[in-house]
Order: C-alpha cells, then structure tokens, then sequence
C-alpha cells in the first residue's frame, strides 16, 4: 500500500512539473511571437509609402504586392515599399534573407556557427502580413479601391500579453543640425511612428516612452513614475 501512494504521489509531483515547464514554455513563445511582430512592424515602417515614382494620394496603381525583381530575392531583402509585404507569408519563419531566423549577420551570410539559433527551433511557426487600402471616411473597414490610406494587420488587432512597454523615443545619436532632413527621418522615429499608426497610446518623457493600447494604463503609468 505505500510503494502504491508513493508511486501515485511520484506521479503527480511529475505531471506538476511537466505542466509547469509547459507553462513556461507557453510564456516564453509568445514573448517571441510578441517581438517577432514588433520588429516586423519596424521593419515596414522604415519603408517608402509607395513605390518610387507613383503618387501616395491613391491615384496610383493602387496595385499592392512585390514587382517580379522585388520577390525574386532570396526572402524580403529587396522589399523597399510598404506595399510590398501585401500577402507576405513565410512558414517556416524566414530571416530577412531567406536564413533560419538567427542564423544569419543581417547581410545576407551566416553566423558563426557557436552564435547561431537553433536552425529548426521556428519550423512549425508561421508568419503572415496583410496590407490594404481602407476607407477614408472609416478607416476601420477595407476598401476595394486605391485610397489615400493603408492598414497594416500586424498588431492592428493584437492584445498583447502585458499591459505596458517601454521604449526610447530616439533610438539613434542625435543628428547634425545641418544634416539632410530625408536621410534621417526614418531612423530618428522608428520607435514613434508605429504607436501612432497602430493607435495606441504614448507618454514620452524625457528619451522614454511609455506605451500601451488604453490610455489609462499610459496615463497610470506616468502618474506611478512621477510619484516615484
């Protein structure tokens, strides 16, 4: 009778364990999942609107997705407008280049191999962007037409797993007063323009940004660092 209790307690001391890595494990993809579509967003905001030569006003093509040239790379590395990643899907996940997501140095080579990813770790995962016109009277509903505006449904609709990030408002040395305005518009609001665009909300303070979907939550936030 107590090598039967021992052995039934042996086994739910095993099956907590096994259910409590699993929870981790859980909590630990979706970080990853959480910063895999933030550093996407990223990326597509440091894009053009349009393509080079066309008008942003919607009285262009209003054709969205890659030329021919564009997906013809060995992943996304010649993407360079926004409207490229319309219908963007890569499963397994893929790295700007085609590689296994942290296998690669971000210019088109591999890593060495002591400071490479597990290579089949995102093998089962899957990526998907959408881009699309949407109504200028109701930006919340798609358009079938060009318009003069575009959603992005990377994060648009997303619930993040917790209630606050935090960020620098400028994520670059501050440049020369006598530098080209274009060649540092994007880098300088990097980590600003996505919060707008996604609609939430933002409380900069100091070279610190508080940021969260509901404005209370910035608001409560802000208050709770003022009172210190």
């Amino acid at each position: 009778m107590a090598l039967s209790v021992t052995a039934l307690a042996g086994a739910v001391l095993l099956l907590s364990v096994e259910s409590s890595l699993q929870t981790t494990t859980e909590a630990v993809e979706r970080t990853i999942a959480d910063g895999i579509a933030q550093q996407t967003l990223n990326e597509i905001l440091t894009k053009r609107y349009v393509e080079a030569g066309e008008s942003g006003d919607g009285t262009g093509s209003g054709t969205l997705g890659p030329t021919l040239w564009e997906s013809g790379g060995n992943g996304i590395e010649r993407f360079n407008d926004i409207d490229d990643y319309a219908g963007y899907s890569a499963s397994p996940l893929k790295g700007v280049y085609g590689e296994a997501p942290g296998t690669g140095d971000d210019q088109g080579n591999q890593r060495l191999a002591n400071f490479r990813f597990r290579s089949d770790y995102f093998q089962n995962w899957r990526q998907r962007v959408q881009v699309y016109y949407v109504d200028p009277n109701n930006p919340s509903a798609s358009s079938a037409t060009a318009t003069a505006y575009r959603a992005i449904e990377e994060w648009r609709r997303y619930e993040p797993e917790v209630d606050l990030y935090v960020t620098p408002c400028i994520g670059i040395e501050l440049p020369a007063e006598d530098v080209d305005e274009l060649e540092i518009r994007l880098p300088l609001s990097s980590f600003l323009r996505w919060v707008n665009l996604v609609g939430w909300a933002g409380l900069a303070i100091g070279n610190l940004q508080l940021v969260a979907p509901h404005d209370e939550t910035v608001l409560a936030a802000g208050l709770a660092w003022e009172r210190g």
